[in-house]
C-alpha cells in the first residue's frame, strides 16, 4: 500500500509539472479537486464577443456538456443548417500589453477532448433555449436568447467607465507601478516572502528588492527601436506627436474615439513583442544587481525567477524572442529608474542593446525546480497586479 501511495504521489507530481509546463487547462482539471464545472455562454457569432468573461453564463457539470455533445453528434450535427455546436476562446499572443484589450480567437470544438480545453464555451443559440420559467436547457430548434453582459456601462455616480489610456513615459509608468506596489501589495506578500527566503537560503528582504527590480526592468523591451517607432507613429497619426527621445511605455488610446478607431484600422501591422526581448536585454543587468551570483548561489535561482517573470509577463508559454535593437535613449532611461536599486550606478551599462532571435528555454524556470518556480509565481503575480493597478490609476 505504501508503495502504491508513493507511486501515485510521483505520478501526481509529474502531472502537475506537465500542466505547469504546457499551460493547458485540460491538464489541470483533474488536479484541482476534480474541478468539473464549465461556463456555457450563448451567442450566434463568437467572433463578435470582445471579452467572453464579461458575459453572464450558465455553470454546468462537464459531464453534462460531454453528454450533450455526444447526443448532437448522434443525430448528425453539425450540418449545413447548424455548422457549429460549441466554440471556446483562445487568447491571441499579441504582446501588446495592458493598454489594449485582450483579443481572442475562437476554436470550434471537434472531438470530445475539445470540451476539456477551456472553462468557457459558447453554444450555438440554435441548440438552446432560456426563459425565466424553465431556465436554461439544450433544445432544438433553439430560441433567440443571447448571453447578456455582466458589466455595467456606468458607475454608481453615472460616469462612464474608463476604457481608454493616456500616454506615459517609461519612467512615469515604472513610478506608478512602484507606488501601487508600495501602497497595496508590499504588506500582503511580507509573510510569504519571508518563508520563501528561508526556504531558498536568501537574506531577508531579497524578494522585496527583487520585485522592485522586476517592476523597474519588465518593460525594457518596449525601448526597442521598432516598438518605439510603432508607438510614435500611432501618436503622430492621432495628432499628438512626441519628440524622438521620448521613451513611451503606453500610448494615448480611447477605443470610443472615432479617430483612434480609424488609426487602429490603418496602422501597418501590430506592435512588436517586447516581454521576452526585454528579459534578454536585462539579463546581465539582473546578474549585476544581484551581486553576480554563481550557479550554486541561491541568488542565481532568484535571477532565473526574475528573468522568467519578465519574459513571460504577457505570455506564460514564451520561450523564444525576436531580434531587438534598443533605442539610444534606453541606457539613460534605465539609469534613471535604477537610481534607488543600483548603489554602484553601473548596472545600466550591462544592458544588451541588440541581439538576434533565438530560444531562451534553457534560461527559464523549469516546472520541476520548486524553489525557483515558487519565486517566479510570487514575483510575476506581484508584477501583474502592480501593472494592472498602475494602468487603472487616475491622476
Amino acid at each position: 500500500m505504501l508503495n502504491g501511495l508513493e507511486q501515485a504521489r510521483y505520478a501526481h507530481r509529474k502531472e502537475m509539472e506537465k500542466a505547469i509546463g504546457q499551460q493547458e487547462i485540460g491538464l489541470a482539471r483533474n488536479l484541482i479537486r476534480n474541478d468539473d464545472s464549465v461556463t456555457v455562454l450563448v451567442h450566434p457569432n463568437p467572433m463578435d464577443i470582445e471579452n467572453p468573461y464579461n458575459l453572464e453564463g450558465f455553470s454546468l457539470f462537464f459531464g453534462t456538456l460531454h453528454g450533450q455533445l455526444k447526443e448532437w453528434r448522434e443525430v448528425g450535427l453539425p450540418n449545413k443548417e447548424i455548422p457549429w455546436l460549441l466554440q471556446y476562446p483562445q487568447e491571441k499572443d499579441s504582446g501588446e500589453g495592458e493598454d489594449r484589450p485582450t483579443r481572442y480567437d475562437w476554436v470550434v470544438v471537434g472531438e470530445h477532448h475539445g470540451v476539456n480545453c477551456s472553462p468557457v464555451h459558447v453554444a450555438n443559440p440554435l441548440l438552446v433555449k432560456y426563459d425565466s420559467d424553465v431556465g436554461f436547457r439544450f433544445e432544438a430548434p433553439g430560441g433567440n436568447f443571447q448571453s447578456p453582459s455582466r458589466i455595467k456601462q456606468t458607475t454608481e455616480t453615472g460616469e462612464e467607465q474608463r476604457r481608454g489610456y493616456s500616454r506615459e513615459s517609461y519612467q512615469e509608468h515604472i513610478q506608478k507601478m512602484l507606488d501601487v506596489y508600495q501602497a497595496r501589495l508590499s504588506r500582503e506578500i511580507t509573510y510569504t516572502a519571508a518563508r520563501l527566503e528561508q526556504q531558498m537560503g536568501l537574506t531577508a528582504g531579497s524578494l522585496e528588492q527583487a520585485i522592485r527590480m522586476v517592476i523597474a526592468l519588465h518593460d525594457v523591451g518596449k525601448m526597442d527601436r521598432r516598438w518605439q517607432g510603432w508607438a510614435h507613429e500611432w501618436q503622430r497619426r492621432i495628432g499628438v506627436p512626441l519628440t524622438g527621445d521620448y521613451m513611451l511605455a503606453h500610448t494615448d488610446y480611447n477605443p470610443d474615439d472615432p479617430r483612434h478607431q480609424t488609426v487602429q484600422a490603418e496602422m501597418p501591422g501590430s506592435r512588436p513583442p517586447h516581454a521576452a526581448e526585454g528579459a534578454v536585454a536585462v539579463f546581465r543587468v539582473l546578474h549585476q544587481l544581484l551581486g553576480a551570483p554563481e550557479q550554486d548561489d541561491p541568488r542565481f535561482k532568484l535571477m532565473k525567477a526574475l528573468f522568467t517573470a519578465i519574459a513571460r509577463h504577457h505570455s506564460p508559454r514564451a520561450d523564444t524572442y525576436k531580434g531587438f535593437d534598443l533605442h539610444q535613449a534606453a541606457g539613460p532611461t534605465l539609469a534613471h529608474v535604477l537610481v534607488c536599486l543600483d548603489a554602484s550606478g553601473q548596472a545600466n551599462k550591462a544592458l544588451v542593446t541588440n541581439k538576434p532571435s533565438q530560444s531562451i528555454a534553457s534560461l527559464l524556470v523549469q516546472p520541476d525546480a520548486r524553489d525557483e518556480l515558487l519565486a517566479y509565481f510570487l514575483i510575476v503575480r506581484a508584477l501583474r497586479l502592480a501593472d494592472q493597478g498602475a494602468m487603472g490609476r487616475k491622476e
